[in-house]
């Protein structure tokens, strides 16, 4: 190949890379837009379609909440592990998870829980829920007393922060779907 034709072709995957990040922006927005207007599987659609052209954790995490909101337990639970393969820290992920599994695989929970806390050792809920996981086993008494005082400090370390002005949180943000029964965002 000559330096002309390299060129040109580079400039065609820069085209074709810079028109498949405008379809799957595209795709996205009007995936969050079906999920406000409670077109579920529509939006559900949309997610997928945009997951096969721009694979990203926070997309598995609203493709999991749709599959759970529409009642599909074991597609959510799959699409939480993809988005934990594409961003192992992924909090939201990791988190939802845990609590998908609690009442199924509780020492696939409670080692989502661990995680969290090694992660995430800033953020109270995991300590209540792995607390409260451990403490249908009575051998572990001592550990839940540890987990569920570290959770009281955070508490009140968060309530503390809140009084100062410009707060951050340690992890990102990540939407809910409103109007959507447990999920973080949706009606409670």
């Amino acid at each position: 190949l000559q330096k002309g034709e390299i060129e040109r072709g580079l400039g065609f995957v820069a085209l074709a890379i810079h028109h498949r990040d405008e379809v799957a922006l595209a795709c996205r927005e009007n995936a969050a837009r079906f999920s406000a207007n409670r077109q579920l599987p529509q939006a559900l659609a949309l997610y997928r379609h945009v997951q096969t052209l721009d694979p990203q954790a926070d997309t598995c995490v609203a493709i999991a909440r749709l599959e759970t909101a529409l009642g599909h337990e074991e597609a959510a639970v799959s699409a939480y592990r993809e988005a934990i393969a594409l961003s192992p820290q992924h909090f939201h992920a990791l988190l939802e998870l845990a609590q998908r599994l609690e009442g199924k695989a509780v020492v696939e929970a409670i080692a989502l829980y661990e995680k969290l806390i090694e992660l995430y050792p800033q953020v109270a809920y995991p300590y209540r829920r792995l607390a409260a996981l451990l403490g249908k086993q009575p051998e572990n008494e001592k550990r839940i007393g540890e987990l569920q005082r570290q959770a009281e400090e955070l508490e009140k370390q968060a309530e503390a922060q809140k009084e100062m002005p410009q707060a951050s949180s340690p992890f990102p943000r990540m939407p809910g779907i409103p109007g959507i029964p447990g999920i973080p965002g949706g009606v409670h």
